[in-house]
């Protein structure tokens, strides 16, 4: 059995909105956030896709026991 945690940072993904903040509320939180993680922006979806597929392959089958954060470097700020 193996276990990986993957730990998105902020991601656009219109739940701000969806969760009743107004859309112009809801930019200027993701321009915000997107100035402090240091890759310069907030992540998107396929951001964390990405490792989600990479990860499930049998290739990384020896990955066990690990939360890989993809959050554009803002977990280490």
């Amino acid at each position: 059995i193996r276990v990986i945690g993957v730990a998105p940072g902020v991601i656009e993904t219109g739940a701000g909105v969806r969760a009743g903040m107004s859309q112009e509320a809801y930019d200027g939180f993701l321009e915000a956030m997107g100035q402090r993680v240091p890759l310069g922006r907030v992540g998107r979806p396929e951001d964390v896709a990405w490792w989600v597929v990479r990860l499930a392959d049998p290739e990384a089958a020896y990955a066990s026991g690990a939360v890989l954060a993809v959050d554009g470097g803002l977990s280490v700020t």
